[in-house]
């Protein structure tokens, strides 16, 4: 759940600046948009894409530092 949880709201404030800030990654591919240069418009996608698999990777270390009683898809499963 919180998987999700975090990638959407990652999405949902960079489309929140789109729609109505005058700072931010939404307003940068905002503005690209509207002078149609669609080199600034995929460069703010990707970074946004980057950010949030940062922010991934970071959760998922500290998923598996803080919670070490899950079990680990690794592991071997007696049958």
């Amino acid at each position: 759940m919180l998987r999700t949880s975090v990638d959407f709201a990652v999405v949902g404030v960079i489309i929140g600046e789109y729609l109505g800030a005058s700072a931010g990654l939404g307003c940068l591919i905002a503005q690209a948009e509207g002078n149609f240069d669609a080199v600034g418009v995929f460069a703010g996608i990707i970074i946004l894409a980057i950010f949030v698999l940062i922010i991934n990777r970071t959760r998922d270390i500290a998923e598996a530092r803080l919670i070490q009683w899950s079990p680990h898809s690794t592991e071997s499963r007696a049958t």
